[in-house]
């Protein structure tokens, strides 16, 4: 499998997970998903995309924390 290289919306399954630290020092979640299904605007609907060989996403989320 390679990495989703189109920007779109999609669903699928985490297959993977971690914690690092970003470059500011914060915790980073990472999350590597694998894609099953992409959001067509065409039909208003999904579409299934499990079959494709680029269907990896890997998603990096962190929270800005305020100063108080």
């Amino acid at each position: 499998m390679s990495k989703i290289s189109q920007e779109g919306t999609y669903r699928g399954s985490i297959v993977d997970h971690g914690i690092s630290e970003s470059k500011n020092g914060a915790a980073d979640l990472v999350i590597d998903f694998v894609a099953t299904e992409e959001w067509n605007p065409d039909i208003n609907g999904w579409e299934d995309c499990s079959q494709y060989e680029d269907n990896e996403i890997t998603g990096h989320f962190y929270r800005l924390l305020e100063e108080k």
